[in-house]
């Protein structure tokens, strides 16, 4: 619901002025299945925090050996760099989501033939638009 209500402008036709009428007209559109849209490519993004702890704790004891006691704008910088690492890993999921959950419901691919379209049509950058 609310990556449907960010991406339509408020003064569009099709807009829905509150969460409850967008979800009513979902539901009357799409069937219950259709608040879940974009649920499984949600799930992927999960392990991104397991790796960017990951990153963050090794980049920790790295910098630790090389210069003893960290200061803040090293916890700052480390964490800076595990966000980012584990971010760019697993954006392509953000983008498979958004364009499941916005897709008309006439042109609903399902997660692994999106994979492959946006492939073929867009190569590997396009998992990073946006």
């Amino acid at each position: 619901m609310k990556t449907r209500m960010l991406a339509t402008s408020k003064q569009a036709k099709d807009a829905y002025p509150n969460m409850f009428s967008g979800m009513k007209d979902i539901v009357a559109k799409e069937g219950l299945r259709g608040l879940y849209r974009g649920l499984i490519p949600s799930l992927l993004g999960v392990p991104q925090y397991a790796i960017q702890f990951s990153v963050y704790e090794n980049l920790k004891i790295w910098r630790s050996k090389s210069c003893g006691k960290l200061n803040s704008v090293d916890i700052g910088v480390l964490s800076a760099c595990a966000k980012l690492l584990s971010g760019t890993l697993v954006y392509p999921h953000q983008v498979l989501r958004s364009r499941m959950q916005n897709s008309p419901i006439k042109d609903r691919l399902s997660i692994w033939k999106l994979a492959k379209e946006i492939w073929k049509v867009q190569g590997p950058a396009g998992y990073y638009r946006g």
